[in-house]
Formats: structure tokens, C-alpha cells, sequence
């Protein structure tokens, strides 16, 4: 209606196999193409064309008459960055209300895709046939980043319909559509998509699978909130699909029909470190099978209506999971899994105390190989893999020879030691030093000049923590003359202040000078004198382990360092933790 960019033979629309394709690389940016009409692409269309750049472009208020009220694409490659496609209609005639993708490829990111609507049709959002999967020349379309949002089908897929095509949602969010047939926020007809990293809620339909219709893999994604006038609440699978479910949470979503959670019909099913909780239905269950095989590992199926695994008929494997009531199984268990505050939708497991914790098996086919990796003794059960929080306020303090790394002190009592890994790859997948600290201060002297060194830390408590960030340093070579001398004398702040039980106390000296510095405590007692000699210029810097002049440690509490050099004096307070 719009913009239109095509090939040739832009009449032919009977083969899919990407031949006669015309290489074109215009770049559309900083556009609004909006209140336009056309059969197919109301606001514009590809066809036929590999290389179409689109950046910052709105499309919206467009209409269709068949295919795409805002987009259409017939077997073309794009890549679009920042689009909004809203508000756009196709008008029965086709499928595809906010986009219609066929037999198309492309990568588009920071996508936001709203309120656009399928009248009579499938796919209020997007539409997709013949992208990806078995039969199609291309890999399919992969989505990152983007926004999928009340968006209206009157048939399937409120929000993506996937035909016979496979593509790729990374960090997406499908919420808020509304739709009548099935598949509320995604629907595979023959096909199906890879989801990653991904939330699908609060989304509707009047037929079965509220959330999604059909099949993954998904991975890494919250389905929550979404509702289902018919079956499955959150997840329907019902083909024979051999559907992957791995580290997703399946909570608090709703079915008028039968299984809240996840409904599998006809298919053989794998869910690995999946959470179903507090799911509801007019028939119940967490689980449901119904002529169907499904592995559960790892999982937690808790607080739904009903039963929690419903096997109707088929089978369920279920081992190293946490079922309400209990189940049969190698390593099940029946417990509270305590999760953090599942009111407010937090379904990470409390630490250290939740039952689930280092609790799974990390091998998950039973070949007595490790499939996962995880944290802690074992894997947890559930979604959510249970990882302390890094160290806060990591820092680096490099000194002529050597480096000084504080952050602040971990007071969990389950605390154990710190972890501080070095290597000379910001990857650290090779050359990698491992140290280990009980307190919140680490010294490097095995340090060569003139290379980068890159820093991590973590700890281990009842599990491993995540790392910090990364720090990294070079020490260089200083030749010693008149502009690499101080200019005046300083005493500088201790650190860490406040510390337990090193700290490094740093000075400068313009010239050759009779040094004493002193620690005092608040009675104005000596505690250690730390130097007491004649010391030539430069930048300075000693350590006090906490102990007086007896070498016997000092009680927590304030103290007083103080230099004299020359005419020179100056005080500094400084606190000691215990």
C-alpha cells in the first residue's frame, strides 16, 4: 500500500523454493508509513527481494485485504532494527494482521508489534508459512528483543501463528492478546518455533492452549497469567511433536476446560527443570496426559487444582522431581518447595532452606553422563536454578608490584570462602589462576609487567554464587626520575576502611625523608609502629594485619595511623571489624 519492493516477476506466486530473487540493499529509516491499503502488505511489501534494510520505522493504521495488513513478505530476506508494526488490519480475506512472513528469512530485533488485528483470520500479530523447518529452502526468521502485545485473531494465534515454518523468538515478550480459536500467544499449525529466554502472559483464547498451542522447544521462559475458555492453560501440546520443555515456569494460568498448567495430547513429551504451580482449571491438574508419553525430570508440580500429574491414559516417567501428594519415581520427593513469594510471582526457591535445593540429577537421559551444568552440590528441581548474588563493590587497586583486590564482606552464616579467579583471557577459558580468600581482601604478587590481567570472584555458601564483574589491570614499568617522583607529601585513606583484618596504607614522599608511621588506638596508646627508618622518595605503600607490636591481635574499633617525615605530619582514622 505503501512502499513495495519486488522482483521481476512479482506475479508469480506459486513457488516457495527462493529462486528469482533479486539482491537489493535499500536501507529505510526514520519512516512513517502509516493509513495506506492494499490486497496484501497494507503498509508495504517485500517480494522476492534479499537485502531490504528497515531502521526506526513505524507502520500503523494500515489494512489488507488479504495477507499482512501492515507487512508482507513472499519469499524475501530482510533485517529490521527498532520497527513498531501497530494498529494494522488484514480484512479477512488472508491471515496475518500485523505481519504476514512467507517462506521468508531475516533477523529482526527491538521489534514492537501491538494491537493489530486478523479479522476473520489466524495470526493477529504475525502470520508465518514455509520459514524454517523440514521442506523450506531457508532456516526461518529469528525475532530477538521485541514485543508482541494486544494483538486480535478471530481464528488461531492471537499473537504468532507458525504454519509449517520453524522460526526463533529470543527474549521476546508475547502478552495481553486475545483470540478465539486456540494458541493465545503462539500457535504452530505443522510446524512450530524455538522460544528462549521468553515470557508469554496474561494472554487469551476461547479454544485450547491459552498460552501456547502445539510445541517448542522452549527454553528459559515464564508462561504466567494466561487464560484458556477450553484446555491447557499455559501450554497445550497436541500433535506429535516430541516437544522439549526445559527451565520454564508454568504458574498461575487458567483453563475453564481441563489442565491449568500444561495439557500433552498425542505426542511424547520431555520437560527437564520445569516449574507447574498454582495453576487452575475447571477439570484440574497440573500436568496433564492423554495418550501421550512424557519424561518429567527435575521438576516441581505444586499447588494446582486437581491432580497434579493427571495420566488419563499413556504414561509419565517422572525422577528427581517434587510432586504435591508424591509420585513413583528414582529421587522424588513430596515437600513444600518453598518458593520466595510466589503472590507476587517470584518462583525462585528460597536459600539455603528450600528442600529443592541440590536435590536433581545433572543426568537427565540416564546415560550416566552430566547433561547440565549447575551450581551447588547437585542441580536444583524446578525453573530456577538457585545462584547466590555476586560480591558487590569489586575493586582493584594496582601498586608498583603488585595488585590489592577488596570487596565488601559476605555475612550469610552458611559463608564458607571467596573464590578470585585471574587469567590473561577476559573469557576466562584459558590461563585461568584460582585463589581462595576467607575474607574480603586479596593480595597478587605474582604478577609480570606489562601484561593484562583479568579478575572474577565469587563464593561459595550453600551454593556457588555468581561472579562479579570483571575487573582487569596492567603494571607497566616505571623508570624512577624527577616527573615520576611526588611533588608534595600526602598521606592517603586506608583500604578498605572499614576492613577485617588487613589494610594498606599508601604515602608519598617528594624526597629522601626519616619516615615513622604509627598506629594508635583512641586513648592515644601506641599499638604499632609500622616504619621507623630513613626511606627515599616515591609512592609508599605497607600493610597492617591488625596486630600490635607484639604480634597478638587487636579488638575491633576505631584507630589512629599517623606519619611523620621531615616537617611533614598528618593523621587518619580508620575502623577495624571483627
Amino acid at each position: 500500500g505503501g512502499l513495495l519492493l519486488a522482483a521481476n516477476d512479482m506475479f508469480n506466486l506459486e513457488t516457495e523454493d527462493g529462486t528469482n530473487i533479486a539482491s537489493t540493499y535499500p536501507v529505510i529509516e526514520n519512516v512513517i508509513i502509516e493509513n495506506n491499503h492494499s490486497h496484501n502488505g497494507g503498509g508495504m511489501a517485500f517480494f522476492r527481494v534479499n537485502g531490504p534494510v528497515l531502521n526506526n520505522v513505524i507502520i500503523r493504521n494500515n489494512t489488507a485485504t488479504a495477507f499482512g495488513g501492515g507487512v508482507f513478505s513472499f519469499v524475501s530476506t530482510m533485517t529490521m532494527t527498532g520497527v513498531t508494526i501497530s494498529g494494522n488490519q488484514n480484512q479477512g480475506e488472508g491471515q496475518g494482521g500485523g505481519i504476514m512472513l512467507a517462506a521468508s528469512d531475516g533477523v529482526y530485533d527491538n521489534m514492537t508489534i501491538t494491537n493489530n488485528t486478523a479479522v476473520g483470520s489466524h495470526g493477529g500479530a504475525i502470520w508465518t508459512n514455509d520459514s524454517g523447518g523440514d521442506g523450506a529452502y531457508n532456516d526461518g526468521w529469528t525475532m530477538t528483543n521485541s514485543v508482541i502485545s494486544g494483538n486480535t485473531a478471530q481464528q488461531f494465534a492471537d499473537g504468532i501463528m507458525c504454519a509449517w515454518s520453524h522460526p526463533t523468538l529470543v527474549n521476546c515478550t508475547i502478552s495481553g492478546n486475545t483470540g478465539w480459536w486456540g494458541g493465545g500467544g503462539i500457535f504452530g499449525l505443522d510446524g512450530g518455533f524455538t522460544l528462549k529466554e521468553s515470557i508469554v502472559s496474561n494472554n487469551f483464547s476461547f479454544g485450547s492452549g491459552g498460552g501456547i498451542n502445539v510445541w517448542g522447544p522452549i527454553e528459559d521462559c515464564i508462561v504466567s497469567g494466561n487464560q484458556s475458555d477450553s484446555d491447557g492453560g499455559g501450554i497445550i501440546l497436541d500433535e506429535d511433536v516430541d516437544a522439549i520443555i526445559t527451565r520454564t515456569s508454568v504458574v498461575d494460568n487458567y483453563a475453564s476446560g481441563n489442565i491449568g498448567g500444561i495439557d500433552v495430547m498425542n505426542t511424547y513429551a520431555t520437560m527437564n527443570n520445569v516449574t507447574v504451580s498454582r495453576n487452575a482449571s475447571g477439570g484440574g491438574g497440573g500436568v496433564g496426559i492423554t495418550n501421550a508419553n512424557v519424561d518429567i525430570t527435575n521438576s516441581i508440580v505444586w499447588d494446582n487444582t486437581g491432580i497434579e500429574v493427571w495420566v488419563y491414559s499413556g504414561s509419565a516417567t517422572v525422577t528427581y522431581s517434587d510432586i504435591e501428594g508424591g509420585f513413583g519415581g528414582e529421587g522424588n520427593i513430596d515437600a513444600d518447595p518453598l518458593f520466595t513469594d510466589p503472590d507476587n510471582g517470584d518462583y525462585t526457591l528460597q536459600s539455603p532452606d528450600s528442600p529443592c535445593i541440590d536435590a536433581g540429577t545433572a543426568d537427565t537421559d540416564g546415560d550416566g553422563e552430566e547433561d547440565i551444568t549447575y551450581a551447588g552440590l547437585a542441580p536444583d528441581i524446578g525453573a530456577f536454578e538457585s545462584i547466590l548474588s555476586a560480591p558487590t563493590n569489586f575493586q582493584l587497586v594496582p601498586l608498583d608490584t603488585y595488585v590489592i583486590l577488596t570487596w565488601n564482606p559476605i555475612l550469610d552464616d552458611n559463608f564458607q570462602y571467596y573464590i578470585i579467579d585471574r587469567s590473561t583471557d577476559p573469557e576466562f577459558a584459558t590461563n585461568v589462576v584460582t585463589q581462595y580468600a576467607v575474607y574480603n581482601y586479596f593480595q597478587d604478587n605474582n604478577l609480570e609487567y606489562d601484561i593484562e590481567y583479568f579478575y572474577r570472584l565469587s563464593y561459595y555458601s550453600s551454593s556457588w554464587s555468581e561472579y562479579s564483574e570483571v575487573l582487569s589491570v596492567t603494571l607497566g614499568w616505571m623508570d624512577i626520575n624527577a616527573n615520576e617522583l611526588p611533588i608534595t607529601y600526602a598521606l592517603h585513606e586506608n583500604y578498605p576502611n572499614p576492613f577485617n583484618p588487613v589494610t594498606n596504607i599508601s604515602y608519598d614522599l617528594p624526597e629522601e625523608a626519616m619516615v615513622n608511621i604509627t598506629i594508635f588506638d583512641m586513648m592515644g596508646r601506641v599499638v604499632k609502629t609500622l616504619v621507623n627508618r630513613t626511606q627515599t622518595a616515591g609512592f609508599k605503600s605497607l600493610q597492617w594485619n591488625a596486630t600490635n607490636n607484639s604480634g597478638h591481635p587487636v579488638s575491633a574499633g576505631v584507630y589512629i595511623y599517623s606519619i611523620q617525615a621531615g616537617s611533614f605530619n598528618e593523621t587518619r582514622k580508620m575502623i577495624l571489624l571483627k
